[in-house]
């Protein structure tokens, strides 16, 4: 907020006025001595009004407001009367005004509003992955008054579970957002007269690791049940699928978070997410071709250059490729009791350009009846298998790279580098260094991250295997109604689990 004086009001830019008293000079018509009093007391008038738009409503009497009034009385006694209104219009400039231009703020539920300055971020986000970022956040410290700041004091838990957006201001109008739930909190320590709050931010799919069910779906696509275990979780989805996915007769959450039970049903069947921010919200985008990926909007084609050079723009400074050794084909294959002379092996070759890359990796059972259906899996697996197989590590001073993204990197010395690539995961630090050091500038910008080059199919990797059942289980026959026996046409009998609610 800035200031402009309008004769004996001074008018925020975007907020409310705040009423000042008038100038004590040799024509005015009032005495010093009674000016004194006056403007003391219309400092301490101007002193509540800007605590209660900056805080709210404060027990009264106020330590805030007394300090403001006390610096702005040792102001005049330097400065000479007729200096006292303008010194306590100083004081409340910078107690609503804050310490200086910050162009990284934050926003949300978890935090009261204008009370906490921010200090530093440090996370990570990966494709397939839950992300985490630590916030550090700390209670202004800029009139060096004495007082002790009414964020000093803010209780832990009501920030638990509330959104939290940080808000990164880029170059020109633009804004990078990065928001999700409070998770943690906890006050890390303090220094002078500054508090200072550590919050751990995660998505809202991080609710999917706190609950376990057994489940049964039947004669359901992989989507249909995406769609019903995510309705159950109040937050944006959106779907950026391009396969077209088999109807499975029956499919078990057995025993399994949420979490676990959505990812190993995706790592089978190719499917992969991650998360797009917004001040407001982050929006989970489920996606199985690199056409679902969208460029970076602020910075979809990016310079390599040499770190340590002074420019006035953003860069990549660090590329290293890496290349590795991956299994060159694979084989699916399954047995059908209703067609016991069929063959269901499917065989996809695609090795890389690398020696030792011809060798097969064999599995049994693949899941699956239908050739089709083998013909896809078994096309998804070597996808999987050969993703990894090409990338690229790199880091810069860019604040714009974003998980989920393509850009296009430009400059390099290694020409066969400057292709277009998909960041796959991004780790990215932020500090104000104004909070640490007299430096000039205040934030450090470093961003590492490791790309994928969007000329290869991109495939999640499997990390989760299917649960085991402990022993026989105990099951109840179920059938038509008034039918004592009821078999299918293979003389099998429907049977329900105690565990299947």
């Amino acid at each position: 907020m800035s200031f402009v004086s309008t004769g004996n009001k001074t008018v925020g830019s975007d907020g409310p006025a705040i009423t000042t008293p008038p100038i004590v000079g040799e024509n005015n018509g009032v005495s010093s001595g009674a000016a004194v009093a006056s403007v003391t007391d219309a400092a301490e008038q101007m002193a509540e009004q800007a605590v209660e738009l900056l805080f709210g409503e404060l027990p009264e009497p106020s330590g805030l407001v007394k300090a403001a009034v006390a610096a702005a009385q040792a102001a005049a006694v330097a400065a000479g009367i007729s200096d006292i209104a303008g010194a306590a219009q100083d004081v409340m400039s910078s107690l609503i005004s804050g310490p200086g231009v910050h162009n990284v703020t934050v926003s949300g539920s978890a935090v009261p509003p204008q009370m906490l300055l921010f200090a530093s971020l440090n996370g990570s986000e990966t494709l397939g992955a839950l992300f985490t970022y630590v916030v550090q956040l700390k209670t202004p410290d800029t009139l060096n008054l004495g007082y002790v700041s009414p964020a000093a004091n803010l209780p832990l838990k009501p920030m638990v579970g509330k959104d939290l957006c940080v808000n990164i201001e880029l170059d020109g109008d633009g804004k990078r957002h990065i928001s999700g739930l409070v998770t943690a909190a906890r006050v890390v320590g303090h220094e002078g007269r500054s508090v200072t709050y550590e919050l751990r931010m995660e998505p809202w799919v991080k609710l999917l690791t706190h609950t376990s069910d057994y489940k049964a779906f039947q004669n359901k696509t992989v989507v249909d049940i995406l769609d019903e275990v995510l309705a159950e979780y109040p937050y944006p989805v959106e779907k950026r699928l391009v396969e077209s996915y088999p109807v499975r007769t029956w499919q078990v959450q057995y025993g399994e978070t949420d979490f676990d039970f959505l990812q190993r049903l995706m790592q089978e069947w190719g499917i992969y997410w991650w998360f797009e921010h917004s001040e407001d919200s982050h929006t989970l985008v489920l996606a199985d071709a690199i056409s679902a990926h969208k460029a970076c909007p602020d910075s979809p084609l990016v310079e390599w250059h040499q770190e340590g050079l002074k420019l006035d723009k953003e860069f990549i400074h660090t590329i290293t490729a890496n290349e590795s050794l991956r299994t060159g084909q694979w084989v699916l294959d399954d047995f059908d009791f209703t067609k016991p002379r069929s063959l269901l092996a499917n065989t996809v070759a695609n090795p890389r350009e690398t020696g030792h890359a011809t060798y097969e990796h064999y599995e049994w059972p693949g899941d699956y009846f239908d050739k089709s259906e083998g013909e896809m899996l078994t096309r998804i697996r070597m996808e999987a298998q050969r993703s990894p197989g090409s990338r690229v590590l790199g880091g810069g001073n860019i604040r714009t790279l974003m998980t989920g993204y393509t850009f296009t990197l430009m400059n390099h010395p290694t020409a066969e580098l400057n292709q277009e690539y998909l960041l796959a995961q991004t780790l990215l630090f932020v500090q104000d260094n104004a909070q640490h050091s007299g430096q000039d500038q205040h934030f450090t910008f470093s961003t590492s991250f490791e790309l994928h080059p969007t000329r290869e199919v991109y495939r999640p990797q499997r990390t989760i295997s299917k649960p085991h059942t402990k022993g026989p289980q105990s099951a109840i026959v179920t059938g038509p109604s008034g039918q004592e026996i009821w078999t299918d046409q293979y003389g099998r009998v429907k049977v329900q689990f105690g565990w299947d609610r």
